[in-house]
């Protein structure tokens, strides 16, 4: 096993340019005590900043990092006299992309070369210098038994830093007191909340860190207090506080012009957190994994135009055009750093998604001074699974069963181990980088039940289709377990499974078969893209299961629908349906199903939609016309009735569609969306009947006219009465209601004696209040203003308050013109 480099451990140690610093334990003791009485300030400060933050700040300017956002704001009072100076107060908040433990990390460091490296990170045009000076409570070292959240960030010392000021004419230094961590503190409804904090306070040690005036080095004074906050989201909601005293004696340069003290470097680095918790990350595993030389000169840094092409990783070493560049630390000689650009894979540029584990092997290698770090034995060898493989939802990396095997045989023979131990450490090592072992087998020449599975059914060319039945039952079995699930389902992609069955699919006769082989497709293609199904089977349960199918392989994914519906899939669906519902027994929701996946635009990750398309070759094949006559005869099966008002409600997307169903007869189906009350309690009946209700009136005031009097309102009504708490439903409704009167004011007093109760109900509810809301302002009614703020608490939950008097609190604290003209 390769031990950590001991030229990186003495980085800690080496030597510095101030004296020692020696504390006796009452000065340690008052430092601590200091440190927490800044704590309850910061959180105070908090709290007194969200209940009312007109009032105190004054918005300044915002710093944009990729996708963090930080607001910086100066106070509206009379600068404060902390530091017996002219100090202004500054104040930054706003949301981090990033974890918590992203943002610790960038600011924790307990020795001088970790400071350094952090703050070049976070500052790379600002930073000059730094030092610890003195540590009185160090970082915990990381071990499987570490301590809770709050042990692993504490930090509280001493510390130098000298920064450049982008507004300043010369340069600036600190000597300050550094306390890092995480506190729990309860609010005024009981809850237990979490949250991070980084305070600098400036104090003096003229014996120790002098001025350094003869270098051109300005001392000012600072007090910062930073305060995390993870989100629901994933990001970190991030509130600065600080205080700037530049000093008594001030050049001349900065009587006129003044330094910008919003720009101060400490207060707004913190914007790009995320990306620098990733490039402190990679240094360490890059400085752990490739060792500096006698010259103190690394090995690693190739310059660009060097490079061959396809580029390396510089972890793992594997090759590839899709390639990350992440900055990261270059040692130069003994206590130097430099932040150089390095290329990285997918797999080891992400954040492992457990805590890295310590190996029995490994344990009783002494911490490194750099922190949390990669086992520091080396990687294997073999490459690992292709770069499109590596994407997974949840961003893990991935590895094949081959490298994992030759782990275990290396084990075994290098170190003596058995098998049993051998392959406990070879889990461990990979686990420890954050590897997904889903996939793989633990255990030597055996094959996985899926591999095997698949392999025999490629290999299987006779038309004894039993042993077919036997592997895809097999196949069942491992796709619907709860635990290896989604590994089995991986593997099944890593090795062309859908292709497999589909091969297979038009030489199967017996109908069992082909629904278990579909419903195998269906579970296993779940997530996969660019699969095509023809199932040619007019076996009505072959037919449902590829229905099935067909909605997994086209649910949010762009590239499909465009397939199937170029290959004819909705004339298809058209004549299948004409057929289905000729038969009085004939189930059509599975249809309806398809086609409302076809016409939904639901892809995230695709930048057009080809839905408006979709539609329109929908209704150029007669959907509108077969389906509204059968509507009139399902009023009594609330499922397929629900399913195909969905789709009437995506084909309602264009005026021209909504004539073609006012010309086919849609408002005549109004008595059958009265079936309401048949169905009081099928939630999603009504709320698709009230969508649709919705879509027919839009823009057509004949459209409103009929369904006024077709009673449509008392419909809409009466679902409300059913389901005063289900967002959805009140939605569409309140849009229902408001395109039924915008247009039509004498339908105003009609309509608003059976809704207007319902609405006002609707209105504190999110999701949904804005729609009421316009829904009684179009309707004429007296709707009350209403005002979104903060609680008195920090839970940063927003209170809506509505008052008949805002109006005349808005016109009493405005500052625009707002007087009578001549």
């Amino acid at each position: 096993m390769k031990r950590p480099n001991p030229t990186i451990r003495r980085l800690s140690t080496s030597s510095t340019r101030f004296p020692a610093c020696h504390l006796t334990p009452e000065d340690e003791a008052q430092y601590m005590a200091l440190s927490q009485r800044l704590l309850g300030r910061a959180i105070a400060e908090c709290e007194t900043t969200l209940i009312d933050m007109d009032s105190h700040w004054k918005y300044v300017r915002t710093i944009p990092v990729a996708t963090s956002s930080l607001k910086v704001y100066k106070s509206t009072h009379h600068p404060s006299t902390a530091f017996g100076g002219a100090a202004a107060q500054v104040m930054a908040t706003g949301i981090v992309s990033g974890t918590m433990d992203d943002i610790m990390t960038c600011l924790s460091a307990d020795n001088s070369f970790a400071f350094r490296m952090n703050s070049a990170l976070l500052m790379p045009k600002e930073h000059l210098d730094c030092e610890v000076l003195h540590t009185i409570v160090p970082l915990p070292t990381s071990s499987p038994t570490s301590s809770s959240t709050s042990d692993k960030f504490r930090f509280l010392g001493l510390k130098w830093g000298a920064t450049k000021w982008p507004s300043a004419s010369k340069h600036r230094d600190l000597c300050y007191l550094e306390s890092t961590g995480v506190t729990r503190t309860s609010d005024a409804q009981g809850h237990v909340m979490e949250y991070g904090y980084c305070l600098m306070e400036s104090i003096d040690l003229p014996a120790i860190c002098p001025p350094l005036d003869q270098f051109s080095i300005k001392r000012v004074k600072v007090s910062l207090r930073h305060v995390f906050r993870t989100l629901p989201i994933g990001c970190t909601l991030v509130m600065s506080h600080c205080s700037i005293d530049l000093g008594s004696h001030a050049s001349p340069s900065t009587m006129w012009m003044p330094p910008d003290l919003t720009t101060f470097p400490h207060l707004v680095s913190i914007a790009a957190a995320a990306e620098v918790a990733t490039a402190i990350r990679l240094s360490n595993a890059l400085l752990l994994r490739h060792p500096t030389t006698a010259d103190n000169s690394t090995t690693w840094n190739v310059p660009e135009f060097l490079r061959k092409f396809p580029r390396e990783c510089a972890l793992c070493h594997h090759k590839s055009d899709r390639l990350q560049k992440h900055r990261v630390v270059n040692l130069l000689g003994s206590t130097g750093i430099k932040i150089v650009a390095q290329f990285f894979c997918h797999a080891c540029a992400t954040p492992p998604a457990t805590p890295p584990a310590t190996s029995p092997s490994s344990a009783t290698s002494p911490p490194s001074p750099l922190g949390p770090v990669i086992r520091p034995r080396p990687a294997p060898t073999m490459p690992l699974a292709p770069f499109s493989e590596m994407q997974s939802r949840a961003a893990k990396r991935h590895i094949t069963q081959e490298t994992f095997n030759e782990c275990v045989r290396e084990n075994m023979e290098e170190f003596d181990m058995i098998e049993e131990d051998a392959i406990a450490d070879a889990v461990t090592q990979f686990e420890s980088q954050g590897v997904d072992l889903s996939t793989i087998v633990k255990a030597l020449d055996v094959v996985h039940p899926v591999l095997a599975a698949l392999k025999v059914i490629e290999a299987d060319e006779s038309d004894d289709e039993t042993c077919l039945h036997v592997k895809l039952v097999a196949l069942q079995d491992q796709f619907k377990d709860a635990v290896g699930s989604s590994g089995a389902k991986e593997l099944a992609g890593q090795i062309n499974g859908p292709t497999i069955l589909l091969q297979r699919l038009p030489v199967v006769q017996d109908v069992a078969t082909r629904i278990l082989l579909l419903s195998t497709l269906q579970s296993m293609v779940r997530c996969r893209t660019q699969i095509f199904l023809e199932v040619q089977s007019n076996d009505r349960y072959t037919q449902t299961a590829a229905f099935s199918s067909l909605k997994c392989i086209c649910a949010k994914n762009e590239v499909n629908k465009k397939r199937l519906t170029s290959h004819g899939i909705i004339a298809r669906l058209v004549v299948l349906f004409r057929d289905r519902s000729m038969v009085p027994e004939g189930r059509t929701k599975d249809i309806a199903d398809v086609i409302r996946v076809l016409t939904l635009h639901d892809d995230t990750t695709s930048m057009f939609s080809q839905t408006h398309d979709i539609v329109k070759l929908v209704v150029e094949h007669g959907v509108i016309d077969a389906v509204l006559p059968y509507l009139r005869g399902v009023s009594s099966d609330p499922d397929t009735l629900s399913s195909w008002l969905a789709v009437v409600k995506q084909l309602a997307i264009t005026e021209d569609t909504c004539r073609k169903l006012v010309a086919a007869g849609i408002l005549d189906l109004l008595p059958t969306f009265q079936q309401h009350a048949h169905h009081p309690t099928e939630v999603y009946l009504q709320t698709l009947g009230c969508a649709t209700i919705a879509a027919i009136c839009l823009r057509s005031p004949a459209n409103c006219d009929r369904a006024v009097q077709m009673h449509a309102h008392r419909a809409i009504g009466l679902a409300m009465v059913g389901f005063p708490d289900n967002v959805a439903l009140l939605r569409q409704a309140s849009l229902a209601i408001r395109n039924m009167v915008v247009r039509n004011e004498q339908l105003r007093p009609i309509v608003l004696e059976d809704v207007e109760r319902h609405l006002r109900a609707a209105l504190p509810l999110r999701g949904c209040g804005d729609e009421a809301y316009a829904a009684l302002r179009d309707l004429g009614a007296d709707v009350p203003l209403a005002s979104i703020g903060t609680s008195q608490s920090a839970n940063f939950n927003p209170v809506m308050v509505s008052s008949n008097q805002l109006v005349e609190a808005i016109q009493d604290n405005a500052t625009a013109p707002f007087g009578e003209f001549d």
